[in-house]
């Protein structure tokens, strides 16, 4: 059952700040003045919401401590939704940037069953298909020309980063503020169109529709 008590952060406070400054940055145009000063503000609000998830870490790590509580239901979703959104349009990596909020989603799907049910297998192609169907945002979301596959293992039923040549392609991309969309991949269990396409290892980054597939290059 959901947990009932009183938080520190307002949730509906952090939702509405937090998609405000989404759709801002994601509807700015690209290279823009506007993109990066909404780039920015998204970020400081990233890191406001990043910086409570930690502040929870040692008391349960969900967004009022320990135990599931509404506010759960609520947040989790959303920021679910955000992270892949601002990453397929966007190219920020947010759980590159904000490893709270990167470990609180795979507490979340440790502890409920039930959210990954709702999430599916294929969500990020159903969060896609929503903006791109939709006629408020079809056309005006921009898909970085960048796309880094880094390699990634199980934990506790969690993709979790564990090649270091992909951390360390991925900080160097991060630092040299390119933008790309980050796609992890199981490396005992590898898509089959990652085998097909590429060499088979990790990192790779796809360029103009051509792939990369040497750390070194």
């Amino acid at each position: 059952g959901l947990v009932g008590r009183e938080c520190a952060f307002d949730v509906m406070e952090a939702q509405g700040s937090l998609m405000g400054k989404m759709f801002g940055f994601l509807m700015s145009a690209p290279g823009s003045e506007g993109r990066a000063s909404m780039r920015a503000g998204l970020r400081e609000a990233l890191g406001v919401v990043d910086a409570h998830l930690s502040s929870m870490s040692e008391c349960g790590g969900l967004w009022c401590g320990e135990g599931l509580s509404e506010e759960d239901t609520v947040i989790a979703p959303f920021l679910s939704c955000l992270c892949t959104a601002v990453n397929l349009y966007g190219g920020l990596d947010v759980c590159a940037y904000y490893p709270s909020i990167w470990r609180y989603l795979c507490r979340i799907r440790a502890v409920s069953s039930s959210f990954v049910y709702v999430l599916g297998e294929k969500y990020e192609a159903s969060v896609q298909e929503g903006f791109d169907s939709n006629p408020k945002f079809a056309d005006k979301f921009t898909v970085p020309a960048v796309t880094l596959v880094v390699g990634g293992s199980m934990v506790d039923e969690c993709l979790q980063p564990a090649c270091t040549f992909s951390m360390s392609s991925r900080w160097l991309m991060l630092e040299a503020g390119i933008d790309f969309k980050v796609v992890m991949i199981d490396m005992i269990n590898k898509p089959k169109w990652f085998v097909e396409e590429t060499a088979g290892t990790t990192p790779a980054a796809k360029i103009d529709g051509e792939w990369i597939c040497d750390s070194a290059e």
